[in-house]
């Protein structure tokens, strides 16, 4: 079966692309889903298209998807409701780990161009009180032990559920792409975490987030304004990114987790780092909010924080637009419509220089804004605008 395989590789025109079955239990080209990346890596010319058709089953397996042009699709019969939303699968093709992940480990890795990873049920190893940037997928340009980054391009992850993941069910750092109808109600802390890229790269990567069901127990999106990772630092330079946040179903599932209460935003936006040897960074977050449905189990809000540790010489912009969006029936927030913008944390220390613009034609935050913009001197500007024109 390889052997023809590649036969038909080495005959085929640059363009034709290549396409390969996987079956856990046969007969098909390979096995595993490793087996066929591997295979598509050093068979498959750069530049020819790849599509990787996987069959219904169970895939014990970890995957690094490092060759660009390639599109995994996984057989599995999607089901949705009748707003269009995700609901399950008719026939699961399910990528799962039964070991716990350990700091900074995923089950999906994606570094590559113009990848395409539609259909998978994805599940980790479950939750655990010290799980820390894992992620059920990740599409990132960060380069491991570097300072270094590059932007993703063009990914689509679409029609995904991810399960039994503490941290991040889906990640997008430095990476521009598209999650598309995707779910995952599994009371993970951050749903959608959107990491933006060094702007010296050229450019700020968009990621369209749409059509999605979030329902976590911390945050259902978060978009954090400079990228980092554990240990490594953020790379050098400003950093940030744009996201289009449209026509999701965000669930708030605050509950108990490990012995204490967590609280729930629906949108958490962010500046700043764990490591206050970076300080003098720069940050942008630019975003669109709109045709969301907000709901669940108990009061929630959309915050923006100048970061968790704030340092005096860094700065960062903020811009937002709010635009049609809407609670469930019956769901009455404790919070109803607050936009909590705290500059301050740990108390006491505030940031300098940054600014916050949200635009809120609806009034969707009108008469429940806490605003703390700190000292005078500090320079922080905080700016609701009730219409569509940026000031």
């Amino acid at each position: 079966m390889l052997a023809s395989l590649l036969a038909v590789v080495l005959s085929r025109g640059a363009s034709a692309g290549v396409a390969i079955v996987v079956d856990d239990d046969g007969p098909a080209d390979f096995r595993t889903i490793n087996g066929a990346l591997g295979f598509a890596r050093a068979a498959v010319p750069p530049g020819e298209r790849v599509t990787i058709r996987v069959k219904p089953g169970k895939y014990r397996e970890q995957l690094l998807i490092d060759r660009s042009d390639t599109c995994l699709v996984a057989e599995s019969e999607p089901e949705f409701d009748r707003d269009g939303y995700l609901a399950g699968y008719r026939k699961p093709v399910t990528v799962f780990v039964r070991k716990r992940l350990r700091v900074g480990e995923d089950v999906v890795r994606i570094t590559a161009d113009r990848v395409e990873f539609r259909g998978f049920l994805v599940s980790g190893g479950g939750r655990h009180p010290q799980d820390f940037l894992n992620a059920g997928i990740r599409v990132t340009g960060h380069v491991p032990g570097t300072l270094g980054e590059r932007i993703v391009r063009g990914a689509l992850v679409a029609e995904c559920e991810v399960m039994g993941i503490g941290d991040t069910p889906f990640w997008f750092q430095a990476a521009a792409g598209r999650l598309e109808r995707c779910r995952t109600v599994d009371l993970s802390y951050l749903d959608a975490n959107v990491t933006g890229a060094d702007f010296e790269l050229g450019e700020l990567p968009l990621v369209k987030i749409v059509k999605n069901v979030f329902g976590s127990s911390e945050a259902n999106i978060c978009l954090i304004g400079q990228a980092w990772e554990l240990g490594e630092g953020p790379t050098h330079g400003p950093g940030g990114h744009r996201a289009v946040v449209d026509d999701n179903l965000l669930l708030d599932a605050s509950h108990e987790v490990f012995g204490f209460f967590r609280g729930h935003n629906f949108l958490m936006l962010l500046r700043g780092f764990h490591d206050n040897s970076h300080a003098g960074v720069h940050g942008l977050i630019e975003f669109r909010f709109r045709g969301n449905i907000l709901g669940g189990s108990s009061g929630a809000a959309i915050q923006a924080l100048a970061g968790e540790e704030v340092f005096p010489a860094a700065t960062g912009l903020i811009k937002g637009c709010f635009r049609d969006n809407s609670f469930l029936p019956g769901f009455e927030p404790e919070l109803a419509g607050e936009f909590s913008m705290a500059l301050v944390e740990p108390p006491g220390e505030y940031a300098h220089n940054h600014r916050f613009i949200f635009r809120d034609p609806e009034g969707l935050f009108s008469g429940a804004v806490h605003v703390d913009e700190g000292p005078p001197e500090n320079g922080n500007r905080i700016t609701i605008l009730p219409s569509d024109d940026d000031d």
